[in-house]
């Protein structure tokens, strides 16, 4: 009750028109049919294009399978290729006489060695021819 004496309704439900006739009840039936008949063709849609990712996602993922295939084959032929590309270097050397690394490392070692007795050879007739020189001075 307000201070100037009046009442004040008060009420929880939503206020229902007094009359309601049945062409506007028909008419909120038909509202809510083609909401739900909206809300069904979205929904078909959705599920239209889930299945259309899907299956591009199967064929995506077939692709790529095959390619990992195709790949590691691809891999096993360069991997010949390569073997016989080194084969054929290989005997190109052999038959030009071209020395392996091996090889030079060898000679150069033998080469050393060499050197080094010739140089103590050298010296030691070096050596006794200056001896018998000085032998023959005396």
């Amino acid at each position: 009750m307000r201070t100037d004496g009046e009442c004040v309704r008060v009420s929880f439900l939503p206020a229902r028109p007094e009359t309601s006739g049945i062409d506007e009840r028909l008419a909120q039936i038909d509202q809510a049919r083609e909401s739900l008949v909206s809300a069904l063709s979205a929904v078909n849609d959705l599920k239209a294009t889930a299945e259309r990712n899907k299956a591009e996602l199967r064929d995506a993922l077939e692709r790529i399978e095959q390619t990992r295939v195709e790949k590691a084959i691809a891999d096993k032929q360069l991997k010949s290729v390569k073997q016989i590309a080194q084969a054929d270097v290989e005997v190109f050397k052999s038959l030009a006489g071209i020395p392996s690394r091996a090889q030079i490392l060898q000679e150069r070692f033998i080469g050393f060695i060499i050197g080094v007795l010739a140089s103590l050879m050298a010296s030691g007739i070096l050596w006794t021819l200056v001896r018998t020189l000085n032998h023959f001075k005396k």
